[in-house]
């Protein structure tokens, strides 16, 4: 895949924000529990396409991975409602969503569309298993806002605008999860002064619907 130059201007590729639910940390042998996907302009300003999808799960599967999942996970799902979510899912008759991510991927990016998020790596590890539609064929290259924290956290005046972005809400579902990664991009964006790519250079894909945006306004992210 070809370099974008730096010499020819901003890169207006969109990115594809992602944000997943698990019940560990081995792919191979834990299980995923949400997807969240959101196309997001490269000035980061508007979401064009955004979607999550809860997986269903048997009980006899999923309890015994509740069981063996650590504590403080088995605590968070039980707080946020996603164990039951996925059992309802399953006891509905939900088939898999996996076929629906593969179209909705299709319908909404391109393969030079970089993956975005926090601590994506661990997100872009678990797609290749259990969704591998959302990574074939895109770049290799990841935009990670706890990359960028981990980075300017090594400098005084990094520091400094690491500890006045945004506080974010830690809601461990994927919608939130992928706002506050948002709202920390746009205030890195923003204290470091760096001009937004012109949005009108996008070219919007066929079938792309424009949802409301839910990030938070300018003096918000402040």
């Amino acid at each position: 895949m070809t370099d974008h130059d730096p010499a020819a201007g901003p890169d207006t590729t969109p990115l594809l924000l992602c944000d997943l639910e698990t019940t560990g940390l081995e792919e191979r042998t834990e299980y995923l529990l949400e997807v969240g996907l959101a196309v997001v302009t490269p000035d980061l300003t508007t979401i064009t396409a955004r979607q999550s999808w809860v997986m269903p799960w048997a009980p006899a599967l999923l309890d015994p991975a509740r069981d063996r999942a650590h504590p403080a996970v088995q605590a968070m799902h039980d707080r946020t409602g996603l164990w039951d979510e996925c059992r309802a899912a399953f006891a509905a008759g939900r088939p898999s969503p996996v076929p629906e991510i593969g179209a909705w991927v299709a319908e909404h990016t391109t393969p030079g569309m970089p993956l975005a998020g926090s601590s994506v790596a661990f997100d872009a590890r678990w797609l290749a298993v259990w969704a591998p539609k959302v990574t074939a064929g895109r770049t290799y290259r990841l935009v990670d806002a706890s990359g960028i924290r981990e980075f300017l956290g090594r400098s005084t005046v990094g520091a400094a605008v690491v500890a006045s972005r945004p506080a974010p809400v830690k809601a461990h579902r994927v919608d939130p999860d992928i706002d506050d990664t948002l709202a920390e991009l746009r205030h890195y964006r923003d204290a470091l002064g760096l001009a937004p790519a012109p949005v009108d250079a996008v070219a919007v894909m066929p079938g792309q619907t424009c949802l409301e945006d839910h990030l938070p306004t300018e003096e918000a992210a402040r």
